[in-house]
């Protein structure tokens, strides 16, 4: 099963939970911001100098010669409709939506940006966003920046990646530089042995700064797509494309994944008929609160034994991420943690009897699952430190209880 087939029902009841359950203003923000995303398309951007065969990449992307050689555009994006429409954004701020897309009309707007909304299959599962610039580094850089808070998976084409292009590079957030795509898009235009050791100079210079180099002859992949040849597919394999754009749609497929993730996290700590209601201030708990003063009842501590025994377990799960995942182990850290609070919930929840004690322990980690929660969503810088240092209180307050 895909996230495709998932991502409906995933939303769907994240929907009723914010219609029906009251949440803390952040929560209930955040919640908000995640249906959003599941319900919009992943966002691909396509960027670099002029003539770098962006325009190319996309037409083959989306199987249709939908910007023809020589028509100059300003910066656009294609988005899914059910029929074709060009939105159109003028230097004024106004906007006039066409029932066409014919270029020439289009152009005679003197259009600043355009949204070209196609019924063209591949653009259900992502948007593509062509950046235009007139080649210059400030100009590259500044709509770099611009582009980076539309952006989710990058794609830099380019045919050489000259150190200009790798500064301008390096200057986007890395949330978007560890999905970035680096694709030279004229291998066409050069010998097999070329190609070779130009891509080993490119992969060089780059180093990892891109999550895949790969070369790809954009024209020759867009010209055997539109052939009836009995070597077709033979054409487009050689081409490089076959192989990018499966590596892309994948890549697509795992942020579209990692949204419905993120909302059955929330759904998880949300939707839960039978538990009791947590605390609903935003503030990290703090072990200040003193204990209330009664004598210990005589039932059985087993939940906070598992407690213990579930922290202590957790605690070399994390270590293992840390060896595992390297520099993605901060976000499996802060999942990890937000899973144990809801889980710790769970535990004591399911208790028939709970001291003052326990309850004191119960709201703490209920609290902590708030906060955790938040910090998945919004990554947080040290979101992972912050985490850790929160679970870890709440072991302190389990703890205090189990002393008791």
């Amino acid at each position: 099963m895909t996230a495709a087939d998932t991502v409906g029902p995933v939303l769907q009841r994240l929907k009723d939970t914010l219609a029906t359950t009251t949440l803390p203003e952040k929560l209930g923000a955040s919640g908000r911001a995640l249906a959003a995303r599941l319900e919009s398309p992943v966002r691909v951007t396509v960027m670099g100098p002029p003539n770098a065969g962006k325009s190319t990449l996309i037409n083959a992307l989306c199987l249709h010669n939908i910007v023809p050689d020589g028509v100059e555009l300003p910066t656009h994006r294609f988005s899914y409709g059910e029929t074709s429409k060009a939105v159109v954004t003028r230097s004024d701020g106004s906007k006039l939506t066409l029932d066409d897309i014919a270029f020439d009309h289009v152009l005679h707007l003197d259009p600043v940006f355009i949204e070209f909304r196609l019924p063209i299959d591949v653009l259900k599962r992502m948007t593509l966003l062509e950046v235009v610039t007139d080649g210059s580094t400030e100009d590259m850089a500044a709509a770099a920046q611009w582009a980076a808070r539309r952006c989710d998976i990058p794609i830099w084409c380019s045919r050489e990646f000259s150190a200009a292009e790798l500064s301008v590079w390096s200057q986007l957030p890395d949330a978007q530089k560890d999905h970035g795509f680096m694709v030279l898009t004229h291998a066409d235009q050069l010998t097999p042995e070329a190609t070779t050791a130009h891509l080993q100079h490119v992969s060089e210079t780059v180093g990892d700064a891109f999550r895949i180099v790969a070369p790809v002859a954009a024209s020759y992949a867009l010209k055997a797509l539109r052939s009836d040849r009995p070597d077709k597919d033979q054409m487009i394999k050689s081409s490089g494309f076959h192989a990018l754009k499966a590596e892309l749609l994948r890549h697509v497929e795992t942020g579209r994944q990692a949204d419905i993730d993120h909302a059955e996290l929330f759904l998880d700590r949300f939707e839960r008929s039978n538990v009791r209601k947590a605390p609903s201030a935003l503030s990290r708990p703090t072990p200040s609160k003193p204990m209330p003063a009664l004598q210990k009842p005589k039932a059985s501590n087993s939940a906070l034994t598992e407690v213990a025994e579930h922290l202590h377990a957790q605690a070399h799960v994390m270590l293992t991420d840390i060896e595992e995942f390297g520099s993605f182990a901060p976000k499996k850290i802060v999942e990890r943690c937000l899973e144990t609070a809801n889980h710790l919930v769970d535990m004591v929840a399911d208790e028939d009897a709970l001291t003052p004690f326990h309850e004191t322990a119960f709201g703490a980690a209920a609290e902590a699952a708030d906060v955790l929660l938040l910090m998945t969503l919004e990554k947080t810088k040290d979101a992972a430190e912050d985490a850790v240092s929160l679970l870890l209180q709440v072991k302190r307050d389990f703890e205090v209880a189990a002393a008791a």
